[in-house]
């Protein structure tokens, strides 16, 4: 009896959010932070981006569960799959992480942490889609994860042309093909979200698909730069690995032809 208020105070800690200068200030200190450290250690550029890349969606993971944790049963839904979202997104920046650092795996072609950037976008698609609890039906429920999980084996197929579990060497296609892939996903999202927002009506669950509508068209233009940019430095780096193979391919039939005529 005597801890009877606990409920109500723990309910009041979670709904008081962050104010929004206050998180805009930690994003640009953030960011700040990572533009300082490339500029002092250039020659470790790579090795320190990926602390910067692992903590920023840790955090917007860590996020997304507070607020899911903070609403209504009924509008737990969304932020749920916005969550498995962005689990997925951790997942595959830290297999790219593992990928490039320690398994030196070639930039020209796809690799698991692909497979997962590009998974990342079914719980967003399901969060879009989500009706509130009220108007939920159990059978769609499980029909949306049949549909996740096709999408999966047919994503998987088609990146590494394979079928899972198997003993068939993966062959995975060209990084451009992918990165093509991401931008088209990207827009898509983007436009979804932007249409449910539109017809919407007026009630509490419209603020979380005006934060998701904001957050998708800024990470699918910002994707999109980036993207083709890494395009474009992918290509030259593979050019410049021909050139040099050309080069050294020169050399040896130089140096043949001189050792053949003495």
């Amino acid at each position: 009896m005597a801890f009877t208020w606990l409920p109500q105070v723990r309910g009041e800690i979670l709904d008081r959010s962050p104010k929004s200068i206050h998180l805009a200030w930690f994003a640009l200190a953030f960011l700040g932070a990572h533009a300082v450290c490339l500029m002092l250690f250039r020659s470790r550029a790579t090795l320190l981006t990926y602390p910067f890349l692992i903590l920023a969606p840790s955090l917007a993971l860590a996020a997304a569960c507070w607020r899911a944790r903070a609403a209504e049963r009924q509008s737990r839904t969304p932020w749920i799959l916005l969550a498995a979202g962005l689990f997925l997104w951790t997942c595959g920046i830290g297999l790219s992480a593992w990928e490039d650092l320690f398994q030196q795996m070639p930039v020209g072609i796809a690799w698991f942490s692909d497979f997962c950037f590009f998974l990342y976008g079914v719980p967003i698609l399901l969060a879009i889609s989500s009706v509130s609890g009220r108007q939920r039906i159990p059978l769609f429920v499980w029909m949306d994860g049949i549909q996740a999980a096709l999408t999966a084996y047919l994503a998987y197929i088609t990146i590494f042309t394979v079928v899972p579990f198997s003993d068939t060497a993966l062959e995975p296609v060209s990084a451009s093909v992918l990165l093509l892939t991401y931008n088209v996903e990207n827009i898509v999202l983007a436009v979804a979200v932007t249409l449910r927002l539109r017809l919407l009506p007026r009630e509490k669950d419209r603020g979380f698909y005006k934060l998701l509508c904001g957050y998708l068209w800024i990470y699918a233009i910002v994707a999109g730069v980036y993207n083709s940019w890494a395009a474009v430095f992918r290509r030259s780096r593979s050019d410049r690995r021909d050139n040099r193979r050309s080069f050294s391919a020169i050399g040896r039939g130089v140096h043949d032809a001189l050792t053949a005529r003495e």
